[in-house]
């Protein structure tokens, strides 16, 4: 985030598009390691492949921010540093000040994060209404991105699909978070006004998908509703965080996500529980997706009037 401004949410598209990239590959793979190595030795060979990329995390480091050489060497021209959305303004040594933008040159020509103290943050966060109002919202996405990808298969096969077509039904969904993620975030970022509308309709759309699909009767009908789930979430995944950031700032933004994960320890511990009580219980998951359809729809409702109340504060 502290990167990019204009470009935020096509920035985050190339890192959560390998998730719907490993969601296409990834079931092919694991499969033909079953078969070829059994169960065991398929998780065996995952579990080796995670523990060798940990370092090869750990290793990696943060970008520079900003590193602008000059072209000429004698002379000390005024410079504008242009951003995608704002212009930089100039002095007469050659140094450069932001506007609006997130660059700016000079005698120290790299930019660094603002050093402000970790309460302050949270004591500003948790005065604010849109800071509840964004966790739920995100917690919400999450969530739901778990549960739908834990249940599909199975949900299929109760319907009467096959073995492979039911797990096709990952695939399908793969696909659609792929577009979500790549080309709606485009179009967002050409037109930022449409990330906070976009963002509610994809929950919108989470509820008409996750409320129709018990109804489905046919595969090709349960596809397209796993496509247009997929490109919901797709979207809401890639978006978020910036507008999380729109918000309460880019600061502030990792201190949320923090908030955010320990939101969702207690959810995924019950899960299993809600999980169990609508497919053992009642013997579908036809109620359950009713649920979290209802829950996509509460999120939605909720950040609409946040959305709204900020566009005319501004």
């Amino acid at each position: 985030m502290l990167y990019f401004q204009k470009y935020r949410a096509v920035a985050g598209s190339f890192i959560y598009a390998s998730w719907s990239i490993s969601g296409i590959v990834g079931q092919f793979v694991f499969a033909r390691l079953v078969d070829t190595y059994a169960l065991e030795g398929a998780l065996l060979i995952l579990g080796g492949v995670l523990m060798h990329a940990t370092p090869i995390v750990m290793l990696a480091r943060n970008p520079n921010f900003l590193h602008c050489n000059s072209t000429r060497s004698e002379e000390s021209l005024p410079t504008t540093l242009t951003t995608a959305a704002n212009s930089a303004e100039t002095t007469s040594n050659g140094a450069s000040h932001r506007k609006d933008g997130i660059l700016e040159s000079g005698e120290d020509r790299s930019l660094k994060p603002p050093d402000i103290g970790f309460l302050r943050h949270a004591v500003a966060l948790l005065r604010s209404p849109a800071f509840y109002i964004l966790m739920v919202t995100t917690s919400t996405a999450d969530y739901t991105y778990v549960e739908f990808a834990k249940t599909i298969v199975d949900y299929g096969n109760d319907k009467g699909l096959e073995l492979d077509k039911a797990t096709q039904l990952i695939t399908y969904s793969s696909v659609g978070q792929l577009v979500g993620r790549v080309v709606v975030p485009f179009l967002a970022d050409v037109r930022p006004a449409l990330r906070g509308p976009l963002y509610a309709l994809s929950f919108l759309a989470m509820f008409a998908c996750l409320t129709a699909l018990p109804h489905a009767s046919s595969f090709p009908f349960v596809v397209a509703l796993a496509v247009l789930v997929g490109i919901a979430q797709g979207y809401i995944m890639c978006i978020k965080y910036v507008i999380v950031a729109e918000f309460v700032g880019v600061e502030r933004t990792s201190f949320c996500g923090g908030i955010e994960g320990a939101i969702l320890i207690p959810v995924s511990l019950v899960s299993p529980l809600i999980t169990g009580h609508f497919r053992d219980g009642q013997g579908s998951y036809d109620n359950y997706y009713r649920m979290l359809g209802t829950i996509n729809a509460a999120a939605a409702l909720l950040f609409s009037p946040l959305f709204l109340w900020n566009q005319c504060r501004k």
